[in-house]
Formats: C-alpha cells, sequence, structure tokens
C-alpha cells in the first residue's frame, strides 16, 4: 500500500520545542495484535499501514521509534524534525514536544539494557545536546496526560533511563 505522504500536510514547528516525551505503541494500536508486542521481525511498517487504514493519518505520530529487529534495538525516522505531532490529550505546552514511540507494550516486555543504552545513545543524547533539553523536561506519556494512560508500561523504568543518561555524562 502506498502511502501519501507530504510534508505540506502538516503542522510544522515554528521554534525548536524543549521537551521529549517517550511513548510505547500500546497508546497508539493497543488493539492492533501484529504490533502490540516486540518481536524480531520489524514492525514499524506494519503500524504505519495501521494508523492509515484506521485514521487516514498519513504517518505515524512520533518523531522517532525504536524497535527490536532481529537481535539488536534500531531507531527509525518516524516524522521529519521540523514537524509537530499532535496529542488531544497532552496540554500546551508539553504537547510542543520530540515524540519517541517505543516499539513494544511494556506492560508485558521488560526492557533490557541495551534497549535504554540505545535510546540514549541514539536518540535522547543527540536530542538533549543539540536542543539544549535538559533531562528534567524529559517526560512519559502517562506523566502528562490529561486522561488515564499507563503509556509506557509499568515495566519501563524512567529513572534507569535516567541513570543511563548519567553514565554518559549527558546530566
Amino acid at each position: 500500500m502506498k502511502i501519501p505522504y507530504k510534508i505540506r500536510m502538516f503542522n510544522k514547528f515554528v521554534k525548536w520545542p524543549k521537551y521529549i516525551i517517550i511513548h510505547d505503541v500500546s497508546c497508539m494500536a493497543a488493539e492492533s495484535a501484529k504490533v502490540r508486542l516486540d518481536n524480531a521481525n520489524p514492525q514499524t511498517n506494519d503500524l504505519r499501514t495501521w494508523e492509515y487504514t484506521k485514521d487516514m493519518q498519513a504517518d505515524l505520530n512520533y518523531h522517532f521509534i525504536i524497535e527490536k529487529i532481529k537481535e539488536d534495538y534500531e531507531v527509525v525516522l518516524g516524522r521529519p524534525m521540523a514537524v509537530h505531532c499532535e496529542y488531544d490529550d497532552i496540554p500546551s505546552p508539553y504537547n510542543f514536544a520530540f515524540h519517541v514511540c517505543l516499539m513494544g507494550n511494556y506492560h508485558y516486555d521488560i526492557p533490557d539494557v541495551r534497549f535504554y543504552k540505545k535510546i540514549c545513545y541514539n536518540i535522547l543524547s543527540p536530542m538533549m545536546r543539540l536542543y539544549r533539553i535538559g533531562p528534567s523536561r524529559i517526560y512519559l506519556h502517562s506523566e502528562l496526560s490529561t486522561t488515564k494512560t499507563e503509556c509506557p508500561g509499568e515495566f519501563f523504568d524512567k529513572q534507569r533511563l535516567l541513570n543511563y543518561l548519567k553514565s554518559m555524562r549527558i546530566l
């Protein structure tokens, strides 16, 4: 299926965001059994197709997606960095943020050490340095949502993530 993707279809940032919000795929595609749990096969294209057929949305509502492909974690670009991701349940000014999706549902999956290190090294560290985003401006979707959500799941440990950032001398 060819999904129409034109940059003019999206709202662009007027200035760079100062927040990073972390999600898992359960808040977007909880009904889709195909992408609910992380596995060895690439799932980003399935998620794109599912989102397009469900809501006719041209692309995913995340800037970055991290998913396990075979034995390692890979980072996939979801939306261009200059494009705004919109969430009805995240109040302003926090909705003005970079959004990172963790492929899988962390009510069932327990992230391993490599997972946290890959997020820190490949996504968070470069964004924090480039856009001068401090660690106090990294949030989980559940911390900001105006509706009851447990995204990114009870097994995702934010403090562990911040500890890895600290060990990389980012904080």
